[in-house]
């Protein structure tokens, strides 16, 4: 989508466009794209647009495409179809009394021609958008079989006053830009950060045709925008060249970081060479097999050429959705990747130091991870509820209660069967090291009547299974023998709770790996499609470790993971089930607990570092050391019971530096040995 305006920022309104250089969507883990082995083949309007009639408007049409066909390291080419034609195959000129008609009817790449802006308004578009293009249907497997565009003639013979006129060389670039989201790409805000100059430059106007603003320059591609187009298609000898890759990592100094800005600029003294040679995207979305959590990759490098790759904030208009939503802002100062000193803290990783990437062979150089920095060092715990406590269990008292969840708690979708068998559903639950060992006191269910072929009172059977050996695998799971397993359905489209006992007590208490449940239709075999299990597709976040089993008739001697079901729903899943129990620790547990380090708002994501003691020391030489290292982020600890009297500290911990361990007769400890170099914050007055 392209707007104009004064260099305004641009606000995308079609779901799911990506706003990068990068793939206009994902797909299947790739980059959508065209099968280019045959010409792309568009489907012109039958109108006028604005000041060009039919026939000048459909060869600026043709020439735009030529911009993107003549990228030499780019295999993709257009052919002009007929013209755009209704269900009846009759060619129509496109407005608001057909435009829903032509744009759900396959087999056609329409590129419509909004004269008198009746599509826009009917649609809701702004005036300030001079055209939207992207992808229609794709097969399921990021190949994209349709795309459209549609353009603005008002921008063009503006007879009302109302918005303005360009000229036919900045309307043609605005096609250019909308025929890179046909083709597959997203938006880039490369240069738009350097409107004041970088270095001794002066500042540039320097900007892609895939930049979000109208520009004079936008009919001819930058070579961002070769880049992309070339990564989706790429030549042989684009191919064969040389590659950056690599993740950028969060301030957990773990996970990737998605939707910040990732460019490649050349290290060079010529500002034009600085300008118009950056290559620039946005992290955790990359084509083809660089994808994943904070994945980048820049391709197509040439010979005897030197880099600097620095990430900063996305600016002036672009953003990558992520689950829908756009990113969060940097949490971290811009930063290059500066090499054996790249950290998450300075000292030692000074944020505007580099390491040079040169280019001397055509060979990837991969793993070029760049770690967020921390604006501050760790800190240390306050006093109260946020200093250390330590609890020690006597092995009948369960925790507080706590509830297994992977979902959201929306439905996204239900599952129908119309079979003679009947049907069973389970998701997994793995409880993490700081739940185990886990009681079992009860199931959540949530049912949905999407036809009303079931009722209040259909006959339902609970199912626990437990893994000891976490295999993710049903097949290796064995049922608990419940003593009260046969239920009714209470109500739908609201979590019931159903308490459950076990013949042995034993069996639902989890020490170990996963534990399966669900619900088991007992009375299967109805003529209709039962539509009885609600699920949650939801693939962000904690839910995507999740996948949906389902079994027929009994219980199980194999599961089958639904890849197919009689509704059309994504494979991967999370069921609407719950478990609701507690922590039952052993005799003699102790557990550490602890709140927020002082600077937990300047400094998020910090880990923790727990030291042990002997009490005898503290009366001299302290003798504490490191027994972890972290925790993973988890503000709790169970030691490994030790012989003799002991003592426990936790320090903050970001990746390279550690925070203070506070301080005993007003000086500071001083241990055996620390994880990190000890750096500490600044803790708030």
């Amino acid at each position: 989508m392209r707007r104009v305006a004064l260099f305004l920022p641009v606000t995308v309104l079609l779901a799911g466009f990506a706003l990068a250089w990068n793939p206009i969507s994902v797909q299947s883990g790739g980059a959508l794209r065209w099968d280019a082995s045959a010409p792309i083949e568009w489907n012109p309007d039958g109108g006028v647009l604005g000041r060009w009639n039919n026939a000048t408007a459909t060869a600026e049409m043709g020439t735009a495409f030529g911009v993107w066909q003549n990228v030499g390291t780019a295999l993709i080419t257009y052919s002009q179809g007929t013209q755009i034609e209704n269900t009846s195959g009759t060619p129509v000129d496109v407005d608001s009394s057909n435009y829903a008609e032509i744009i759900n009817l396959p087999g056609q790449n329409p590129i419509i021609y909004d004269n008198d802006r009746d599509i826009y308004d009917m649609l809701g578009v702004p005036d300030g958008v001079l055209g939207f293009a992207g992808v229609l249907r794709t097969d399921g497997a990021g190949t994209i079989t349709q795309g459209f565009a549609v353009f603005q003639g008002d921008w063009i013979d503006d007879d009302t006053g109302d918005v303005g006129d360009v000229t036919d060389l900045v309307y043609q670039g605005v096609v250019v830009h909308e025929f890179g989201h046909f083709s597959g790409l997203g938006h880039t805000t490369v240069n738009r950060h350097l409107t004041s100059g970088i270095g001794s430059c002066a500042p540039t106007t320097n900007f892609a045709t895939m930049n979000p603003f109208i520009h004079s320059g936008a009919s001819t591609t930058h070579n961002d925008d070769r880049a992309g187009i070339s990564a989706l298609y790429p030549t042989s000898g684009y191919a064969g060249r040389a590659s950056i890759s690599g993740n950028l990592i969060g301030l957990d100094g773990v996970n990737g970081f998605d939707g910040a800005n990732m460019i490649l600029r050349q290290d060079t003294t010529s500002c034009n060479l600085i300008y118009s040679q950056v290559q620039a995207m946005q992290s955790g979305v990359n084509p083809g097999e660089d994808g994943g959590s904070g994945g980048y990759a820049f391709r197509g490098l040439e010979l005897s050429t030197r880099w600097t790759l620095e990430v900063t904030s996305v600016q002036g208009g672009g953003s990558y959705p992520i689950g829908g939503e756009n990113p969060p802002a940097l949490p971290a100062p811009d930063e290059f990747y500066n090499g054996a000193d790249e950290a998450g803290s300075n000292p030692p990783d000074e944020p505007t130091a580099f390491q040079v990437l040169e280019i001397d062979e055509h060979v990837p150089i991969a793993g070029i991870d760049i770690v967020l920095n921390h604006v501050d060092g760790p800190g240390e715990l306050g006093d109260g509820p946020d200093g250390l406590r330590v609890e020690t269990f006597d092995g009948a008292t369960p925790g507080p209660q706590e509830t297994l969840i992977l979902d959201d708690g929306d439905i996204d979708s239900v599952f129908g069967f119309q079979e003679t068998v009947r049907t069973a559903w389970i998701s997994r639950f793995t409880p993490s090291a700081s739940q185990l060992p886990f009681r079992i006191d009860a199931v959540q269910l949530l049912f949905f009547d999407l036809d009303q072929s079931i009722a209040v009172g259909r006959n339902i059977q609970l199912l626990v299974l437990v893994d000891p050996g976490g295999t993710g695998d049903p097949d290796n799971a064995t049922a608990v023998a419940l003593t009260s397993p046969n239920r009714t359905i209470q109500e739908f489209i609201a979590f019931t709770e159903y308490a459950v006992s076990a013949v042995d007590p034993d069996d639902l208490l989890v020490t170990s790996g996963d534990v399966y449940l669900g619900a088991f239709d007992l009375d299967g075999g109805d003529a209709t499609t039962n539509f009885i299990a609600a699920s949650d597709n939801d693939t962000v976040g904690e839910n995507t470790a999740f996948v949906g089993y389902s079994f027929d008739d009994n219980v199980p001697t194999s599961f089958v993971h639904i890849t197919d079901p009689s509704v059309g729903a994504p494979a991967d899943r999370t069921w609407m089930v719950r478990a609701v129990g507690a922590n039952l620790p052993p005799s003699g547990t102790i557990r550490l607990s602890w709140g927020e380090p002082c600077n937990a708002d300047i400094v998020p994501g910090q880990d923790f570092a727990v030291y042990e003691g002997t009490i005898a020391s503290l009366s001299g030489v302290q003798d504490h050391a490191p027994i972890a290292c972290g925790t993973g982020l988890e503000h709790q600890y169970v030691p490994t019971p030790s012989a003799g009297n002991r003592f426990w500290l936790v320090a903050p911990l970001i990746p390279g530096t550690e925070g203070s361990q506070g301080t005993g007769s007003s000086t500071p400890r001083d241990p055996v040995s620390t994880c990190a170099p000890v750096s500490p914050g600044t803790c708030p007055p």
